[in-house]
């Protein structure tokens, strides 16, 4: 239905966009604030008594750009921790949370990745012109 829309009217150049851009493609990118990108997309944002969190899958995350800090290598070993943490690898050092275990202040899933939405900026790859 869309897609005879595109070819039918000039007019719906926005929802065209929009339509291609969004079938089968990766529409957002969470970059530090120097521009390294740490995730791909997201699955949400989570709103929890500690602060606003986007939540990231492990299919989203990019590994290669982010780190455990030597001082929080610890986590791995201790099976009480709640999380594992991460930073960018930039001079941003933003941290990333990877839950280990569930927390009664936030629908934080255990298997995924958490960062604040302050320390990111959540970039829409293009279609931030149109929406």
């Amino acid at each position: 239905m869309v897609s005879n829309l595109c070819s039918q009217d000039k007019k719906k150049e926005k929802l065209c966009y929009v339509y291609k851009n969004i079938k089968g493609e990766k529409m957002k990118s969470i970059e530090t604030k120097s521009g390294l990108v740490i995730a791909n997309d997201y699955t949400r944002i989570v709103h929890g008594g500690r602060g606003d969190y986007i939540e990231i899958d492990k299919t989203q995350i990019v590994e290669t750009n982010i780190n455990i800090p030597e001082s929080e290598k610890w986590r791995r070993e201790y099976g009480m921790a709640y999380y594992l943490e991460f930073r960018s690898n930039d001079e941003n050092s933003v941290k990333i949370y990877y839950q280990l275990r569930t927390v009664s202040y936030a629908d934080y899933q255990i298997g995924f990745y958490y960062v604040a939405v302050g320390d990111v900026i959540i970039k829409n790859n293009g279609l931030d012109k149109f929406l």
